[in-house]
């Protein structure tokens, strides 16, 4: 947020990773900036869960959660799974490269638009088995089942100047946009 000059509305973890000229940009543009104890049981984004998500009834797009570690990672995809069930709200994962977001309602439908800066798309099933179509790509999938054990469905790229069109009849995948 503070290279690209965006506003967040709250900063929020041991700020580890955060660069003293970020936290001061934050702090002076009036950015509400927590301070956690790195000695802690949660990690910075599951804490920045229960503290947003219950009172705030619409989607989130969360940045600089991605931390660059695979255990972090993994318990970020299993929090953002069972808040978007619990409470219905979508939540989205951006960094410099990488849009990640769950479908996880039966007959969901998403409409992502064209762009050339988008080099993939991946659809990676959550659940043990699901079923999902996508349009407007290389190589579309009508109701195609898709197993957690082999997640085929990687790396496709989109049709030029069409959109995907995302479409979930049963279970849970991660869309992955590499851009």
């Amino acid at each position: 947020c503070y290279k690209a000059q965006l506003k967040p509305q709250m900063v929020l973890g041991d700020l580890d990773s955060v660069s003293t000229p970020a936290i001061t940009w934050a702090e002076k543009n009036k950015v509400l900036v927590e301070k956690l104890n790195p000695n802690k049981d949660d990690t910075d984004f599951k804490i920045l869960l229960d503290r947003i998500v219950k009172d705030n009834p619409n989607d989130l797009l969360c940045t600089g959660v991605f931390a660059g570690r695979f255990d972090h990672l993994w318990s970020l995809f299993n929090y953002v799974v069972a808040y978007q069930n619990k409470y219905k709200r979508r939540i989205i994962l951006v960094d410099q490269k990488e849009i990640i977001f769950f479908l996880d309602k039966v007959d969901e439908q998403v409409i992502i638009e064209y762009q050339a800066k988008v080099k993939n798309i991946s659809l990676l099933p959550l659940a043990k088995t699901s079923y999902v179509s996508i349009t407007g790509v290389k190589w579309p999938l009508h109701e195609k089942k898709l197993e957690k054990q082999q997640p085929f469905s990687i790396s496709n790229e989109f049709e030029l100047n069409k959109d995907a069109h995302i479409c979930l009849q049963s279970g849970c995948v991660e869309v992955y946009i590499l851009r």
